[in-house]
């Protein structure tokens, strides 16, 4: 096992030990402990203040900041960036993907396209197909899956929604609310206490408690 100790540690590969205030390996498949750790390819652990992966990491990352170019292991700080990808597990106050096939579990989670699951206070995808759990609010402007929060929103929504509000500009599945569910036009059904649909004749816009929608080219 290498063990090296420095102030300033550069090496070519690292299978052992690199502890420094800033170390940095074209290839990790060891430990980095330091104030700042870097590499271009990780397969071990780096633990400090900002650690950064310019390509793939398919190990561990546990520090302050996180950011690697695509991520195929775990995360653990507080704020945690996959530039391209993550495909393992965000774990942070803030967890962000520009495409997450994995776990995101934190205060606020963000992706470009979201194919696994985001637990959080604030979970946005521009694309999901998985699940956002949330006790505030989830949005996503297209979704397949089930949003459960407090708030949900939807551009589209191809699934379920549970909530105390529950909106989708157009929903093809179910609304589930205690007090309100809205959509622009859908198919499928709405449960709570109100059911409201814009793209509806006026005597079938607000409907309580059970609503059964069809979808409308045009609005009525």
């Amino acid at each position: 096992m290498e063990i090296s100790l420095g102030i300033v540690e550069k090496r070519e590969n690292n299978r052992g030990l690199e502890v420094a205030v800033r170390n940095y390996t074209d290839r990790s498949r060891g430990v980095q402990a330091g104030a700042v750790n870097m590499a271009k390819e990780s397969r071990g652990v780096q633990v400090g203040g900002f650690n950064g992966i310019e390509k793939s990491s398919y190990g561990v990352q546990i520090g302050l900041g996180n950011s690697a170019d695509e991520s195929r292991g775990v995360q653990m700080g507080l704020v945690n960036i996959a530039e391209e990808s993550s495909y393992g597990v965000q774990i942070g106050l803030v967890n962000i993907a520009e495409e997450s096939r994995g776990v995101q579990m934190g205060g606020l989670n963000g992706a470009g396209e979201s194919r696994g699951v985001q637990v959080g206070v604030l979970n946005y995808a521009k694309r999901f197909a998985g699940a956002q759990l949330s006790p505030l609010l989830n949005i996503c402007q297209d979704g397949e899956g089930v949003q459960m929060g407090g708030l949900n929103g939807a551009g589209e929504s191809r699934g379920v929604q549970v909530g105390v509000l529950n909106y989708a500009e157009r929903f093809v599945g179910a609304q589930l609310s205690p007090l309100i569910n809205i959509c622009g036009d859908g198919s499928g059904v709405q449960i709570g206490a109100i059911n409201w649909r814009n793209n509806a004749k006026w005597y079938a816009k607000a409907i309580p408690i059970f609503a059964i929608r069809t979808s409308k080219k045009t609005s009525e």
